[in-house]
């Protein structure tokens, strides 16, 4: 019939308990007339399904994705909220995949777009005219079907043939075509629990007219990408780093977010690594900066704005050899980074300030908020040639060594640092006091910092000066100088399991209460008895 109506199925699913995959075989898209084949998801009353089409202005609570040869468009409401540059032909597998009450949109294993819903619901597919055909698969073959283009770190990254503005290579090299910004993007999708990484060699960064080139994370719709730059207004979730050859800026809703010193050129290798839904954006092997995603699939893109832009994907094998940021092991220990022109580092475990100019030394490795051990380092000198306070603290995952910026200030990100002198300390955090003591630093002391399930607590000589919990993410340690001759030393992974901090022990009515023995400038026998020390 040329009248538009619905099929939809006899089985109804329920949302955030039911998983699984809607699949069918395209045996004639367009029909007689070469109309759009439609397929999607409606409430579990069938209502006006035999008379409209999936997504239409009178289908209440359904969204169907309308697709030609050349692309489409999911439609919900009667209007269009998303598009795609991926169409449908005949012999094609489309249908959705729903788990934990997301659902996917497919087209031969290709992730077009993601939607939540609530509820119960049935599948559908919509007919606009006669000789319009499919075929349901059965559910052996939903369990054998294998979705060809989520990640699999063996395989690694190709580009989508379907992006615009560029050629594209074996799949893996793209080369600008066109001077309107243009974003290419991977076939492969990334889940919120997946860990790996997407890096490029740079092969022309600035092409024929000099320009920026962007790289970053964006939906698994991909028709906004034609015409658009990752971070741009009108790219609903994408987040870009626009970067030249002396630096660049992040971009998230056509907004600046944040900036960084390093530049990119030819032969650089830049992209993203990625683990339990942090990204950390790298350029030769230093991150630069995070972010975070939650729920849903996630693309990796490049956008060019110049003719003759190009770069290549890195094999897996490639990936693995590239440096990238240690994770935190306690049998290991911490190490700090590569010497810098403020500090210098010997054996990874020595830093000794050699400027007056504020700077920040960090450690190699990586620490998730699960993760359990201490960070600890002797006070070789801990004021200086100038005495200034002596700053140790947390901060996020990028590698901020040599830079100009001190732990607790409002420039460093995600940091926390405990500044501290002879005569006491206080803990700041984006250049403001949060808490304070009248515990100091002098030389030969032992301070740092023990972490567990997201709590971290300061520490001087083993006395606990200050708890703090953090969230989600990796985070480094490191220690900040401010003068010439300030110098500390990592304790070895040995001496941090040997070294006790004195926690705090939870009440006990049985046990009653008695003084901390590490309480200052008092003498404590037994946990009862004080007396002053002090004048």
């Amino acid at each position: 019939t040329t009248t538009p109506s619905t099929i939809f199925t006899e089985e109804i699913i329920q949302s955030g308990e039911d998983h699984g995959m809607f699949l069918v075989e395209v045996l004639n898209a367009g029909g007689d007339f070469l109309m759009p084949f439609t397929f999607g998801v409606m409430g579990y009353c069938p209502g006006v399904a035999a008379y409209d089409l999936l997504g239409g202005a009178n289908f209440d609570g359904s969204i169907g994705l309308r697709a030609l040869s050349q692309g489409g468009e999911l439609y919900r409401n009667g209007r269009p909220f998303a598009s795609t540059m991926s169409g449908i032909k005949d012999g094609d597998i489309v249908g959705l995949s729903f788990d934990d009450g997301r659902l996917a949109f497919l087209i031969n294993g290709k992730v077009i777009h993601e939607v939540g819903l609530q509820g119960r619901f049935r599948f559908g597919i919509s007919f606009q005219c006669p000789g319009q055909a499919c075929r349901l698969l059965f559910a052996q073959e939903c369990l054998d079907y294998e979705v060809p283009y989520k990640y699999q770190e063996a395989k690694g990254f190709h580009f989508d043939p379907a992006s615009s503005g560029a050629t594209i290579a074996e799949g893996i090299c793209a080369c600008s075509i066109t001077s309107t910004p243009n974003t290419i993007f991977t076939l492969e999708t990334v889940e919120v629990n997946d860990e790996g990484k997407f890096l490029v060699v740079v092969l022309n960064a600035g092409g024929d007219g000099d320009m920026p080139i962007t790289f970053g994370i964006m939906g698994s719709c991909d028709g906004a990408a034609a015409g658009s730059r990752l971070g741009s207004a009108k790219f609903d979730g994408s987040v870009g780093l626009r970067v030249g050859r002396h630096g660049g800026e992040f971009f998230s809703d056509g907004k600046v977010f944040d900036t960084t010193p390093c530049g990119v050129n030819d032969g650089d290798v830049i992209g993203m690594s990625f683990n339990d839904g942090d990204l950390v954006f790298v350029i030769n092997g230093k991150a630069v900066r995070e972010v975070g995603f939650k729920g849903g699939s996630r693309r990796f893109a490049i956008t060019f704005e110049s003719p003759g832009q190009a770069c290549c994907i890195l094999s897996p094998e490639e990936c693995c050899k590239q440096k990238a940021p240690k994770k935190y092991r306690e049998s290991d220990g911490f190490h700090f980074g590569e010497e810098t022109s403020v500090a210098i580092i010997d054996g990874e475990m020595c830093a000794f300030s050699v400027t007056t100019t504020p700077s920040t030394i960090v450690t190699e490795e990586l620490i998730k908020v699960t993760d359990e051990g201490k960070f600890l380092v002797e006070v070789v000198n801990a004021g200086g040639e100038t005495t200034e306070p002596f700053i140790f603290g947390i901060l996020g995952a990028v590698d901020v060594s040599a830079s100009h910026s001190l732990l607790g200030g409002s420039d460093l990100h995600k940091s926390v640092g405990f500044r501290a002198s002879v005569h006491g300390g206080e803990l700041t955090e984006n250049g403001r006091t949060i808490a304070s003591t009248d515990s100091g630093i002098s030389d030969g002391d032992v301070v740092g910092i023990t972490f567990s399930g997201g709590q971290i607590t300061f520490a001087i000589n083993g006395r606990p000066v200050s708890h703090l919990g953090i969230e989600g993410g990796r985070r480094r340690f490191g220690v900040s100088f401010q003068s010439p001759g300030q110098a500390c030393r990592l304790l070895s992974a040995e001496e941090c399991r040997k070294y006790q901090v004195h926690e705090p022990h939870p009440y006990d009515p049985t046990k009653g209460f008695s003084f901390d023995e590490t309480s200052h400038g008092v003498l404590i026998e037994g946990g009862r008895y004080v007396c002053s020390e002090t004048d």
